[in-house]
């Protein structure tokens, strides 16, 4: 910003004395001006930073665009470790993945990160471990970098570990995890995460920036069993219905189980969890768990059944919330160094076209008292 300063300074300095000027040197004089607030304001403005529950990115990450992409290929993520699914279909890394057109399954255990750089295609674990890294659908390393998409991975037991993608068409279904986590990072057309068991797992889904302008799909998350475990929702609404909460009946002791036997009368809140987050509500939390658990409070007899349901919250009827979007002080907004741009360059060529004209008057003035 000193730089800025000086620059401004320097303009302010050579308008005082254009006066001495030809208005060759004016026009010259606008025009680097005009370059110098160009180079320095706009690329200042193209990258704003925004703030999410203590995660700085830029608003290029949100786009998809990463300053650190990819390894020159347009591959994203460097292959140089782990498993990866290229895009051309073949598979590298392990020989514990068998491939049959756009299905990939697994056929032993697996030590990751798997990285994969097709969309389109279905990941089934059959029943297999995967540890040591995700399966990532960046395309960049960047938090918010463009993902594949209509990925759908299925039947992978993950260990410490989970997946990275976009909220953007991908089925993450009938799953179980031990201490990882599913990230749904910017995207707007949505994911369904469902069927899932997650043990253990303090941020067992992290949703941030999905469909955070709303005018695209949300996230929904339905019919999953976390067994002590959390979601963590930032900058977004996800759709959380229908599934079971390990820690309901410590919470909602008094709550009683709906007519038709699988649902509890009260939803499950919460407003804010140990490591941040936003509200997020299960209208229809699950008496059972779909896995077969049962927690240390699920034996305790319920209150007698309540006649009625509550209505279950679809994606058609579920309130908006506009999540806020912080901007940095440090960020300078496009259109004001336009506009600043434009203002002094309007200022710079109209004090040299009046100067311009000045000097030609009084030389027209000074040839006429000469000639006379």
């Amino acid at each position: 910003m000193r730089l800025v300063e000086f620059v401004i300074k320097g303009v302010c300095y050579g308008l005082v004395r254009l006066q001495f000027m030809c208005v060759k040197n004016v026009w010259v004089l606008g025009l680097v001006f005009g370059l110098l607030c160009l180079v320095l304001f706009v690329p200042q403005s193209s990258n704003l930073v925004y703030a999410s529950s203590g995660v700085i990115m830029l608003m290029s990450d949100v786009d998809g665009v990463s300053e650190n992409v990819n390894n020159g290929d347009g591959s994203g993520l460097s292959p140089s470790s782990g498993v990866v699914i290229l895009a051309d279909g073949s598979v590298e890394g392990t020989d514990k993945i068998k491939q049959s057109c756009n299905v990939y399954t697994f056929t032993g255990d697996i030590s990751g990160p798997i990285l994969v750089q097709k969309s389109g295609i279905t990941i089934d674990g059959a029943g297999y471990t995967l540890k040591g890294g995700d399966i990532d659908l960046r395309q960049g390393s960047g938090y918010a970098s463009k993902c594949y998409d209509n990925v759908v991975v299925r039947n992978v037991r993950f260990d410490n570990c989970g997946i990275y993608a976009s909220s953007d068409n991908n089925n993450f279904i009938n799953n179980k995890f031990t201490g990882g986590t599913i990230r749904s990072i910017a995207g707007d057309r949505g994911n369904t995460i469902k069927h899932n068991v997650f043990t253990n797992c303090p941020m067992a889904i992290y949703v941030d920036y999905a469909n955070y302008n709303g005018r695209g799909k949300h996230d929904v998350i339905s019919e999953n069993d976390f067994i002590n475990s959390d979601i963590y929702v930032a900058l977004a609404n996800p759709v959380v219905d229908r599934n079971y909460w390990s820690d309901y009946r410590q919470r909602y002791p008094d709550a009683k189980v709906v007519a038709k036997g699988d649902t509890w009368d009260t939803p499950y809140a919460r407003d804010k969890i140990p490591n941040g987050g936003n509200l997020f509500v299960d209208y229809n939390p699950l008496v059972k768990s779909r896995s077969g658990y049962v927690g240390p409070y699920d034996n305790i007899e319920p209150p007698k059944s309540t006649p009625e349901n509550t209505p279950e919250r679809t994606p058609e009827n579920t309130p908006e919330r506009t999540p806020e979007i912080t901007k940095s002080p440090e960020s300078f907004p496009t259109t004001q160094a336009i506009t600043i741009v434009a203002v002094v360059s309007v200022i710079v060529i109209s004090s040299g076209l009046l100067i311009y004209f000045k000097n030609t008057r009084l030389k027209k003035q000074v040839n006429k008292n000469s000639a006379v």
